[in-house]
């Protein structure tokens, strides 16, 4: 999924630099149907297999496989929004905007997850609501970013503006 997420970058920057702007929704749309389908079908197979393939690792421990599963089963059936959320990173940065997606993710990734032990962990110690804080931070974080790309598109169509890039071009 990570190529996905090069694949935005680098045809979003492409089509900017061409100033080809109309083609980038179609990128977008097009990254994000690829890492979904390439992430849950991925996620699924892994669940499918999942206790063979943790065997791999711990052949003949049932205790060590049943809690590996647990978060196999919550973490494989919606790895696609980081990949996801990674794909919205990729396009706002082929748009010539580096440090915004940096600090959206390191706020909504980190702090969600530390926000999450702090307010719904702590009532409720259960490893599975430990490993629920993976896709809350992702799914969060994949919205913020969404809307951001959309405020930057709107405010340089509003502002006639192409993008301009500079090394000083932070937000």
């Amino acid at each position: 999924m990570n190529s996905i997420y090069n694949t935005a970058l680098t045809f979003t920057g492409q089509n900017v630099g061409a100033k080809k702007y109309n083609r980038i929704n179609r990128i977008l749309g097009i990254c994000l149907l690829t890492v979904f389908t390439i992430g849950f079908g991925m996620g699924m197979v892994a669940l499918l297999f999942g206790r063979q393939l943790l065997g791999i690792y711990v052949p003949h421990d049932d205790e060590v496989i049943k809690y590996g599963l647990i978060r196999l089963n919550i973490i494989t059936k919606t790895y696609f929004l980081c990949g996801m959320m990674d794909v919205m990173v990729g396009m706002i940065r082929g748009m010539g905007k580096s440090f915004m997606p940096m600090l959206v993710s390191i706020i909504g990734v980190c702090g969600i997850r530390i926000s999450w032990i702090f307010l719904v962990f702590a009532k409720n110690r259960d490893l599975a609501m430990l490993y629920i804080s993976y896709p809350v931070s992702w799914l969060v974080t994949f919205a913020i970013h969404f809307l951001t790309y959309f405020f930057i598109k709107n405010v340089s169509r509003k502002r006639k503006m192409h993008w301009k890039f500079s090394r000083f071009n932070f937000i």
